[in-house]
């Protein structure tokens, strides 16, 4: 028995209409009500700067996100934007309704719109919106569907190339060095020079919508091109193709937006009516992020993927960001939970569980979770699996089943709660005889002559407590746990119940009142109370120091387990961590990955054999792939984001590039500083710490908060100094 009998939350994944094969879980994302920024439902754009800022194209102008906070660029007009690019200079520049140009800080570090269209001839300015902005090294190229700008530098101003289509531009594209355009009546074309010349084969696309180039080898000449309703044409260099992917009925139905290829080579799709989905770079589905798993909405507008890999969505009304690069998934209530999970195990390859409402599987053809029948009515919650001789067993409220496929039969029911099972222990001595554990005690199963299981023995040892956890740490040695009787050593043979020796340990053994578990980790019995990790030595039960550098509280009871590769996989409180033995023999801990679950109190782990483990919390099931590569080193650096006076006014707007000196009349001696981390997996968690110099002794202790506020300073000179750490504990630059 190796799993506690309280709670966690989990599921395993929905199948999707589209046939997607989505074993791997959701990745984790956090998403933002545009409504909580003032924002408006649109979004059409995403970029990043060189400190890590984020900028969004929204129906209501540019809006930048640091990590901490939102604000709109006030100057960048309540207009349409619906498209950014960065140059090699580090400017943003912004493609609006009937106006382009670019961001650049003012004097004292407050990001201005500064516009462009002043340096456009008075007769080509009869343009609507900015639907692409490309800044290459041949200039900004900027396309509306009546003009094509190319903006370079002239000095102090800017010259200005214009282009004129015969019918309309629809969209453009800057790809390997070449900039390409879709234009209504001619399809694809490409820019030589300043001419613009058709590409073999893009005619085809002369009354189609195209709005996604994607990269497929390393051939530069090659891509792929999606249009709206009929997916993905592969471009050879001479001649468009057909490339089919297991997403072709979805994009016929949903259309196709635009894309990006994500940190690991595959592509990431948006729809207008159908979310986004993930293909491999074969044509795979390997995701669909919509409504169904949790998102706002199902209308994704942009996508973008910043430097740490975070993939950035925009569905109507919202802004997300999914953490696509992460080796954690999760299963959770959004992808249809029915109740806690109290089990997992995998049995002929058929993943099972045991819930508070009974038991399910995960049916390998619809992917989704079924239910298995043929259970009694009553009591429904279901809390162990147990696998032996190619026979699966089950604890349940109305007693033990044994589950065939998606069926469950009883075999030995619970009359009047006389036998309310919680979990089994195979004995070490006799693989016939099963050691059970209940609700009201210890309880022995036997498998008589006929294959049948009967009770042989209940009410073993006089213990009258629900059975937690039972070991064996060696044959004929029992260790048992319980709820609130201690903990139970029994040495028993093959011979009557009667003549086992069994020894009761509690409070004068060391042990805190309240539930007990045990587990066998490496060669060693490690014990556990409310209080921590224990070992027994001389007949009492002593603090263990085995992880230590893991901490517990007192809400929640650690759980052990070791997997086939001596790794010891260990949640204490709200920490989880592994233990692998490093190249001296001793345990080295490993916890930065589980740092993103780590408010999650963790109360089941599942290691399976091929490397993956799963995590039980109370809000889902969380996956681990450690073959999924990742660096939580990713740099970052921590920035002040304003400086206000007592007065309100604005000292620095924090914006621009190093140090800034500032000096404050001694009236308005009251300053106020807001800072961020530009980091983005799960924000919400990244903490700070400031040090005034000239005031403060040392560093403020970690915190959340995102501000600092210093009153009545004293005349003279002072730095204020800042810096963060994300989800992972990683400390970026002050």
């Amino acid at each position: 028995m190796r799993r506690a009998s309280w709670c966690l939350f989990a599921v395993l994944l929905a199948g999707n209409v589209y046939g997607q094969s989505l074993q791997r879980g959701l990745p984790f994302f956090t998403c933002t009500n545009a409504r909580d920024f003032d924002a408006g439902n649109q979004s059409w754009h995403f970029m990043q700067d060189a400190r890590g800022v984020i900028y969004v194209g929204n129906t209501l102008g540019v809006f930048e996100y640091d990590g901490a906070s939102w604000r709109r660029i006030e100057d960048s007009g309540r207009n349409i934007v619906r498209s950014l690019d960065r140059d090699e200079k580090g400017r943003i520049f912004v493609g609006s309704s009937a106006d382009f140009g670019y961001l650049r800080p003012d004097s004292i570090g407050v990001n201005r719109y500064v516009s462009l269209l002043e340096f456009v001839p008075e007769e080509d300015r009869a343009f609507n919106d900015i639907w692409t902005v490309h800044a290459t090294p041949e200039g900004v190229y900027l396309l509306a569907r009546e003009r094509l700008f190319r903006l370079n530098e002239d000095g102090e101003g800017w010259s200005v190339r214009t282009w004129t289509p015969d019918v309309r531009f629809l969209y453009g594209f800057w790809f390997n060095g070449v900039y390409y355009l879709h234009q209504e009546g001619h399809g694809l074309s490409r820019l030589s020079g300043d001419t613009i010349v058709p590409i073999p084969g893009g005619q085809e696309f002369a009354v189609e919508r195209a709005q996604v180039m994607l990269p497929v080898d390393d051939d530069p000449t090659e891509f792929l091109l999606g249009t709206f309703n009929r997916g993905l044409f592969r471009f050879d260099g001479a001649a468009f193709h057909p490339f089919q992917t297991e997403a072709d009925a979805f994009f016929r139905e949903e259309t196709l937006y635009k894309a990006v290829v994500l940190r690991d080579g595959s592509y990431a799709l948006t729809t207008l009516s159908g979310g986004v989905v993930i293909l491999s770079r074969q044509g795979d589905v390997l995701q669909y992020l919509n409504s169904d798993v949790g998102f706002p909405t199902d209308n994704a507008l942009a996508i973008f993927v910043d430097r740490s890999g975070v993939l950035w969505v925009a569905p109507r009304g919202a802004v997300c960001q999914v953490e696509v690069s992460s080796p954690l998934t999760r299963f959770d209530a959004t992808l249809g939970l029915v109740a806690d999970i109290t089990d997992i195990l995998r049995h002929d390859g058929v993943l099972y569980l045991t819930t508070q409402e009974g038991v399910q599987y995960l049916d390998e053809t619809s992917r989704r979770l079924r239910p298995v029948s043929g259970f009694a009515g009553g009591v429904p919650q279901s809390w162990d699996l147990f696998s032996i001789d190619g026979e699966l067993l089950v604890s349940h409220g109305t007693g033990i089943y044994r589950i065939i496929g998606d069926r469950a039969e009883l075999v030995i029911p619970n009359v009047q709660f006389a036998l309310a099972p919680t979990g089994f222990h195979p004995s070490a001595l006799d693989k016939d005889r099963v050691f059970l554990g209940t609700f009201d005690g210890l309880a022995l199963l036997r498998r008589d002559e006929s294959g049948a299981w009967v009770v042989e023995a209940s009410g073993i040892a006089g213990i009258r407590s629900q059975i937690q956890f039972l070991e064996e740490p060696e044959p004929g040695l029992l260790w048992i746990t319980t709820g609130n009787a201690g903990i139970f050593r029994i040495r028993y043979g093959n011979g009557p119940v009667d003549d086992w020796v069994v020894d009761q340990f509690g409070p004068e053994s060391g042990l805190v009142p309240g539930p007990t578990t045990v587990y066998s980790a490496g060669e060693k019995l490690i014990f556990a109370d409310r209080e921590g990790l224990l070992r027994f030595e001389n007949g009492r039960f002593m603090p263990d120091s085995t992880f230590a550098p893991l901490t517990t509280d007192d809400r929640t009871i650690p759980f052990i387990d070791e997997d086939s590769r001596g790794n010891v996989w260990v949640s204490i409180g709200r920490e989880t961590a592994v233990f692998r033995a490093g190249s001296s023999g001793e345990l080295e801990i490993d916890r930065q990955a589980f740092q993103r679950f780590s408010g999650d109190p963790v109360t089941v782990i599942y290691p399976e054999e091929d490397g993956i483990v799963w995590f039980g919390t109370d809000q889902a099931l969380i996956r681990y792939d450690p073959s999924v590569a990742t660096s939580y080193e990713s740099n970052f650096s921590a920035l002040i984001r304003r400086v206000s006076s007592r007065a309100g006014r604005t000292v620095f707007g924090g914006d621009g590039e190093g140090a800034v000196n500032a000096n404050i009349p001694y009236d308005e001696n009251s300053l106020r500083f807001e800072y961020a981390g530009p980091t983005y997996e799960n924000p919400a968690a990244n903490e700070y710490q400031s040090f005034l110099e000239g005031f403060d002794e040392a560093w403020s202790d970690w915190t959340d908060e995102v501000r600092r506020d210093y009153t009545n300073l004293s005349p003279g000179n002072y730095t204020f100094h800042v810096r963060a750490r994300n989800v992972y504990d990683h400390i970026g630059d002050e």
